[in-house]
């Protein structure tokens, strides 16, 4: 019995000290993609013990794309250091517009790809451009090519500023920038949004036919090019 309990103390040491190892390589990687404290975020804080590193950034702003958050946490277990789980506040400015919801979150996982897999869900949002939804998707999936990837776009129960409804309302969109996307910083991300784009997609709603169309422009700002696509579909590109 000495000897299990010996055992499990030795253990429950290696993976305390394991913890404490990384906790300041953690915070500063995780603070730094972000830029200078007092430019980006005015406090950072972790925690977490034993399992979890939970950075809490406090009083974001990120000037060039118009976004503020009262916090920004990100989550990741220790054995996982690929795979972050990002919180965001019910209610954030983005593009200097504010988006509201029941709860957002963003799963962020690195490896595997020139290009992270991104997916973020919102519950009941309430988007600038007059969309309402019960459940909101957006997924980033990267391809093998770093100047390529491929977005899925999904509301649930959705209500447009016309009054219409619908069910399920779904784009695919194919894109390719003229440089390769570059997340490795956030300055570098948010190049990469402003990077000239082409494009093409296709949606529906309601599971009814396909429409397919053109993007250019860059992904701050799409343009559809196709003047067939319908309204509902169009209201779904940031405005």
């Amino acid at each position: 019995m000495k000897r299990i309990i010996g055992i499990v103390v030795i253990m429950a040491v290696f993976w305390a000290g394991n913890w404490y190892w990384g906790l300041s390589t953690n915070l500063d990687k995780t603070a730094g993609w972000f830029g200078a404290q007092g430019d980006v975020f005015e406090h950072s804080e972790q925690h977490g013990f034993p399992n979890r590193y939970d950075v809490t950034l406090s009083d974001v702003t990120i000037a060039d794309i118009g976004f503020d958050a009262e916090f920004v946490q990100i989550l990741r277990v220790v054995y996982k250091s690929d795979h972050r789980i990002i919180i965001l506040p019910n209610r954030v400015q983005i593009f200097g517009q504010s988006l509201t919801t029941d709860g957002m979150r963003a799963s962020v996982v690195t490896s595997g790809a020139p290009t992270p897999r991104i997916t973020i869900e919102a519950a009941k949002p309430e988007f600038p451009n007059g969309i309402t939804a019960e459940r909101a998707q957006i997924s980033i999936v990267p391809t093998q090519s770093p100047e390529k990837i491929t977005v899925f776009i999904e509301l649930n129960d959705a209500k447009f500023a016309t009054g219409t409804q619908h069910e399920t309302v779904r784009a695919t969109l194919h894109i390719s920038s003229d440089t390769p996307f570059d997340w490795s910083t956030l300055a570098q991300t948010i190049r990469s949004l402003n990077h000239p784009i082409t494009g093409s997609g296709t949606g529906s709603i309601d599971g009814g036919s396909v429409e397919n169309f053109a993007l250019s422009g860059n992904l701050r700002h799409p343009a559809v090019t196709d003047a067939g696509l319908s309204p509902s579909l169009q209201a779904l590109f940031w405005k």
